[in-house]
C-alpha cells in the first residue's frame, strides 16, 4: 500500500499484512445516483441519520496470504471466513476512528443488498468472467468480497485502475472446454448454473471439492489458493447447495 499516498496509510498497510489486501473506499456523494440512491434507500430503512455516512469501504482478499492468516486464526466453529474478516475489519475500524465517528458493517453477515460485482468493477477488482465470479486482471479467479462498511471517517478516496477483463483476450477459452457440466459459455450472462449444480451433485463429482473450470483458467494461477483452502471453500459450498435443493423439494 505505500504507493498509495493515504493519510491512513499504516492502518491500510497494517490490514494489507493480516490478509485484506484488496481496499477500496468511494465517496457516496460521487458513486453513480441509481447507486447512490440505491444504498441510501436501504440505509433509511434501518438507519435515522443515513447522511452522516459519507464514505463506503470495500475489502476484500487476493491471493493466498489471506488463508494463512485465517489457518492461524482458526477453522472451528460457524463461518470462519467471516469471523475472520469481520475481527479484521473492526479492528481496522477502530485504528483509523476518533471518537465521534461513525460506522456501520454492511457485509459480510447482514441483510443489506450489495451490489458487491458493480462495486468491484468500479473499484478496479474485476469484470464478470464465463464462470460468474469476477476475475481480477493480476490475480485472476483468486481474489474475493470480504467485507464493507459506510463510515464518517474522511479516508482519501481510492480504487485501482480499471483494466479490461483478461477474458476479452484469452484465445484458448480452456475455462468452457474444461467444464465436465458444459455450464460455462462465451459471457458471465449465459453461464448456466442448473447445470453446474446437477453436476456437483452427482455421486463422486469431479466438481464436488473444486471447479476445474476455474482451475483451468491461466489467470493468476501463482496467486491460487491453497489446496486446503480450495477443498473448504467448495466442500462448503456443496453442503449448502445440498441443503437448499433438500428445502426446495420439501416445499414443493
Amino acid at each position: 500500500m505505500a504507493d498509495q499516498s493515504f493519510l491512513f496509510e499504516p492502518q491500510f498497510d497494517a490490514l494489507s499484512a493480516a490478509g485484506l489486501n484488496l481496499i477500496a473506499v468511494f465517496e457516496l456523494s460521487r458513486l453513480p445516483s441509481d447507486l447512490n440512491q440505491q444504498i441510501k434507500q436501504q440505509l433509511a430503512q434501518v438507519d435515522r441519520r443515513p447522511d452522516r455516512f459519507t464514505r463506503l469501504v470495500m475489502l476484500g482478499n487476493a491471493g493466498t496470504h489471506f488463508w494463512d492468516g485465517l489457518t492461524r486464526f482458526g477453522m472451528e466453529g460457524p463461518h470462519p471466513l467471516d469471523r475472520y474478516s469481520l475481527q479484521l475489519t473492526h479492528q481496522f475500524i477502530d485504528s483509523i476512528s476518533a471518537e465521534d465517528d461513525e460506522n456501520l458493517m454492511l457485509y459480510p453477515q447482514t441483510d443489506f443488498n450489495l451490489p458487491l460485482q458493480q462495486l468491484g468493477q468500479m473499484a478496479g477488482w474485476g469484470e464478470p468472467s464465463p464462470i460468474g465470479n469476477s476475475i481480477h486482471p493480476t490475480y485472476g479467479l483468486w481474489f474475493a468480497f470480504r467485507a464493507a462498511f459506510l463510515t464518517s471517517v474522511p479516508l482519501p478516496a481510492y480504487t485501482a485502475e480499471v483494466k479490461p477483463s483478461p477474458c476479452l483476450t484469452c484465445v484458448d477459452k480452456p475455462c468452457q472446454t474444461a467444464c465436465p457440466a458444459a455450464a460455462v459459455t462465451q459471457s458471465s450472462s449465459t453461464f448456466k448454473l442448473n447445470e453446474c449444480i446437477t453436476h456437483r451433485l452427482k455421486p463422486q463429482s469431479s466438481c464436488a471439492q473444486s471447479c476445474i473450470a476455474r482451475m483451468a483458467c491461466p489467470v493468476g494461477v501463482e496467486h491460487r489458493y491453497p489446496p486446503a483452502a480450495i477443498h473448504y471453500l467448495y466442500g462448503a459450498s456443496l453442503t449448502s447447495i445440498a441443503m437448499w435443493q433438500k428445502q426446495a423439494k420439501h416445499e414443493d
